[in-house]
């Protein structure tokens, strides 16, 4: 072979070389790029609560963060009432709140005796010429107020603003429904679906694939991730207010500082 070709063929095996090597500090500096991107958004979902918790089934996970039992918020509140329906009185209410990030519920119940003025902005839109609806309300009275499962939804609005906490559900059971201890016992997979798979005396917004969320995820919860708060109150010439400072207390306690 001539000196001329040989050369020829080392540059083309050169030119090959370079090119590969470049190819390959291509790839290994967009692989980088990817993986701390990646990286990054991972730390983003985890700070956010995105995460499964550890332990937590891939299919049940994905069901609830993502599927079609999706909870939409990572801490959904459901403000829960035990009505009888004989005498139109609300006998028990409580705001769950579930935390899907750290795999907690906890329980603030309220005295059905509490009294409650809404703002005016509020109270037009509940009351919207229904002169039944006062602007001061008393918690056990809602459904007299309105004879009708429209007091559930009130309620919720109306609690969301005496706590500062926007309420997302509400679920209403006849009180023949709910055990003597409330809600506390229900905080497993089984009696949560015993409780909401009743088709009659059960008022709630809760889709049927929400609800099957709440249940699944209460198959997570252990006894010492269950919290119950009372509501504290201030009585005053035999009325019955809710103490709103406590409550933010309470609050605070729950939520986590990002909340």
């Amino acid at each position: 072979m001539s000196k001329k070709r040989k050369t020829g063929l080392w540059l083309v095996i050169l030119a090959l070389s370079v090119s590969m090597l470049a190819g390959l500090a291509a790839y290994k500096g967009a692989k980088l790029l990817a993986d701390e991107i990646t990286t990054d958004a991972e730390k983003q979902a985890e700070k956010a609560g995105l995460f499964k918790p550890e332990g937590m089934e891939d299919s049940v996970a994905e069901k609830i963060l993502n599927g079609e039992n999706k909870v939409e918020k990572l801490r959904p509140a459901n403000l829960v009432y035990s009505v009888n329906y004989e005498n139109g009185k609300i006998e028990k209410i409580a705001v769950q709140i579930f935390d899907t990030v750290s795999m907690k519920v906890s329980f603030i119940y309220f005295d059905p005796a509490i009294t409650y003025t809404m703002t005016g902005t509020l109270y037009r839109a509940l009351a919207n010429g229904n002169v039944l609806v006062p602007q001061t309300v008393t918690l056990s009275e809602l459904y007299s107020y309105y004879g009708n499962s429209s007091a559930f939804d009130a309620g919720r609005k109306i609690v969301s603003e005496l706590l500062g906490l926007e309420i997302d559900y509400y679920s209403a059971f006849s009180k023949e429904d709910i055990a003597e201890d409330f809600l506390i016992e229900r905080v497993t997979a089984l009696g949560c679906e015993e409780l909401y798979g009743k088709r009659d005396g059960k008022e709630t917004n809760l889709s049927h694939e929400q609800e099957k969320g709440f249940c699944d995820l209460t198959g997570y919860i252990s006894d010492q991730d269950v919290k119950s708060y009372e509501a504290p109150v201030i009585k005053r010439n035999e009325s019955c207010f809710a103490d709103v400072t406590g409550l933010w207390e309470i609050l605070r306690d729950i939520l986590p500082d990002d909340s």
